[in-house]
């Protein structure tokens, strides 16, 4: 799963479009915050009065 990111990650950067690139990017960011998300941040969450 890692490689294969990388490889994607690797084919955006060499490519010429730049919105292609910066498209890509963040959905692999999003994916990243989502699949690694730290346990304690909804913790965090909870602690923030409303």
């Amino acid at each position: 799963m890692r490689n294969q990111m990388g490889q994607v990650f690797i084919t955006l950067v060499s490519s010429e479009n730049i919105e292609a690139d910066l498209l890509g990017v963040t959905i692999l960011c999003v994916i990243n915050q989502i699949l690694f998300t730290p346990v304690w941040v909804p913790n965090i969450r909870e602690d923030i009065p409303q």
